[in-house]
């Protein structure tokens, strides 16, 4: 009688799982064991949940606690002062570097104002440098003064100053006066 391929799909199936079976459950998992692997894992946690905007206290959820000890029970979460703190602190560090260095390895850069108004009614400029990439490069609470010519004028004078004046190219600003 010949083998149809379900029989052979069955029969690798419980070859694997014989095998599977032969290893101890601590063989399925990377042990944790050094401090920067712990650190590495802590980062990319981190870097997913501040990208998509996650709440810190997911953390501390049961079911994502449950979920991630299936992965790996060895890995044991950062806590949610930890996340808030020491690992964001260290993810804007990085970001701040990479910008840094995309900045002063561009010869021309073109600054662009953005003004608007949060929440509380306040006024708000959004700086961005592009490199061509653009890139937030500061925001800043300027109150009464962001639609007055001359702060306008010092402020993009200093950030202009700030990035080299052989560097700018160019200024674009979004109706801030």
């Amino acid at each position: 009688m010949q083998e149809n391929d379900t029989d052979k799909i069955t029969t690798l199936d419980k070859s694997f799982l014989k095998q599977a079976k032969k290893q101890s459950t601590n063989d399925k998992y990377v042990a944790i064991s050094s401090s920067d692997f712990k650190d590495e894992i802590d980062a990319h946690l981190a870097k997913a949940i501040f990208v998509n905007n996650l709440p810190f206290t997911i953390v501390q959820n049961k079911s994502f606690e449950a979920f991630v000890s299936k992965l790996n029970p060895s890995y044991k979460l950062p806590s949610r002062q930890y996340l808030s703190t020491t690992l964001l602190d260290n993810e804007y560090d990085r970001i701040q570097k990479q910008a840094n260095k995309l900045i002063s390895e561009c010869n021309s850069l073109s600054i662009i104002l953005d003004g608007w108004t949060n929440i509380k009614n306040n006024a708000v400029i959004n700086i961005i440098v592009c490199t061509p990439t653009p890139i937030f490069y500061r925001s800043i609470d300027s109150g009464v003064e962001s639609h007055k010519g001359d702060y306008l004028f010092n402020l993009v004078d200093k950030i202009v100053q700030e990035l080299g004046p052989k560097k700018v190219s160019s200024v674009v600003t979004m109706r801030l006066i």
